[in-house]
């Protein structure tokens, strides 16, 4: 049993003032892409932590667990904190997915859970830089738990290096859209 957690509770700082996880990329909303492609996938459960009421609307799939993000400002690792709360008790691992990446499809999730190993960080690579989403074991739980601020795991794959299992992705699947140049080049 592998846990999905989408991370779509951002502020959106880059982006200015509107949701950028609500904005269309060939007529669906980015948010809705990335719920999408972790539905197809063999992920066990799939928990999406949000902030904007509108997400909750939008997002009606039966195989998504929807936990809301009331503090959102204290970054990151608040959302990845409520997403492990709300997991499973016999999870062997969550992959954290994040909302601004709607490219990563099933393939590459699918991907990332046949290489999972106990005790093992997955870390996926495209184009020779690690990228998202990162699937970490249970046993890095209390580690996950303790993170503070706005940052991931970052941190615990260098501290935990001999664990990590990098795999190669020869694709570029993995922009995110952090500004509204993104969205426009994601879109030619």
């Amino acid at each position: 049993m592998i846990s999905g957690i989408i991370l779509a509770s951002g502020l959106s700082r880059r982006f200015g003032e509107e949701d950028k996880l609500l904005f269309n990329i060939n007529k669906k909303t980015l948010i809705e892409r990335v719920c999408e492609n972790a539905a197809k996938s063999n992920l066990s459960e799939i928990i999406l932590v949000y902030n904007n009421y509108k997400i909750d609307k939008l997002i009606q799939n039966n195989r998504i667990i929807k936990v809301y993000n009331d503090n959102p400002q204290l970054g990151m690792s608040n959302s990845l904190k409520l997403g492990l709360k709300k997991s499973n008790i016999e999870t062997k691992g969550y992959l954290f997915l994040l909302g601004d990446q709607p490219y990563i499809d099933e393939k590459i999730i699918n991907e990332i859970l046949v290489n999972f190993r106990d005790n093992s960080i997955i870390v996926p690579v495209f184009n020779g830089l690690n990228s998202n989403p990162v699937l970490f074991s249970s046993v890095f739980k209390n580690n996950l738990l303790n993170i503070k601020g706005d940052k991931g795991g970052r941190d615990l794959i260098k501290k935990f290096n001999s664990s990590v299992l990098k795999i190669n992705f020869k694709n570029d699947k993995n922009k995110d859209i952090d500004y509204k140049i993104d969205l426009k080049k994601s879109k030619s």
